[in-house]
């Protein structure tokens, strides 16, 4: 763990003040750095009380800086970077700040999302959704959701779509035997994790279909969904991949994209 701080942007909206909670939860041992862009101390005083009534005790400063939001943010030295997704509810389009931090920070970001209160999927109810595709990135993308299930005392699923069609349709759940060749990708992406975190159970699954939307319907119920800025159909020199841009926009949970 780095000595670079959580750092949450906010602007007095309810959904920022979601951010704050979930940063000051996620800090854990880290300084937490509320930043707000604007004028006036109002919005952070209210921030740095509310993170400090979420985790009494911790480490947490607050500032008000010149420039626009996602600039602001993307200048601070941060080991992760929250901000909340200026959405009254999932599926209702994700603001510019958020997309922005997303695509361009050089750290962790995690977007906070409403959360649908509906059971979702069995395989991943409660749990931490990882997407991954077996490119150089899914490690990475395992390695913050393990750590993250840790802190949440819950599991993981790692999910992998394959290009494959099955005959019983479209968005489905794979058998192993449907695609081996990423059965075994998948196992190599999540092989070692049970001996390194034996606290935290680690499952998978298969799937076919569109992956933003299987990933976003395995999400439904989650705890949290984590997916690399280009994996799982992103095009190669985007800033952030198409998939990523969805599920970030549709998620049922808070989503952290991983650079």
């Amino acid at each position: 763990m780095s000595g670079r701080p959580v750092v949450v942007g906010v602007d007095g909206s309810e959904q920022a003040l979601a951010a704050v909670e979930w940063a000051a939860r996620a800090a854990k041992g880290r300084p937490l750095r509320i930043v707000h862009a604007g004028s006036g101390p109002g919005v952070v005083e209210a921030a740095v009380e509310l993170a400090m009534r979420v985790e009494p005790g911790a480490a947490v400063a607050g500032r008000t800086v010149p420039g626009g939001p996602a600039d602001a943010l993307l200048r601070q030295d941060a080991d992760l970077v929250v901000v909340g997704s200026h959405s009254g509810a999932a599926g209702a389009l994700l603001g510019s700040t958020a997309l922005r931090v997303a695509a361009d920070a050089a750290c962790p970001v995690v977007v906070v999302r409403p959360v649908v209160d509906e059971p979702g999927p069995p395989e991943s109810r409660g749990l931490v959704v990882a997407g991954v595709d077996g490119s150089a990135a899914s490690a990475a993308v395992i390695e913050f959701a393990v750590a993250e299930a840790a802190r949440l005392g819950t599991g993981v699923v790692g999910a992998m779509v394959a290009p494959v069609r099955p005959l019983r349709g479209t968005d489905v759940l794979l058998e192993e035997d449907e695609a081996p060749e990423h059965a075994r990708l998948l196992a190599e992406c999540l092989a070692g994790w049970p001996d390194k975190h034996p606290d935290v159970p680690v499952s998978r699954v298969l799937l076919a279909g569109r992956p933003a939307r299987l990933l976003t319907g395995l999400a439904l119920g989650a705890r949290l969904l984590v997916v690399g800025s280009r994996g799982l159909g992103g095009v190669r020199g985007q800033l952030l991949g198409s998939t990523s841009q969805a599920v970030l926009k549709h998620a049922p949970c808070p989503v952290a994209v991983i650079h």
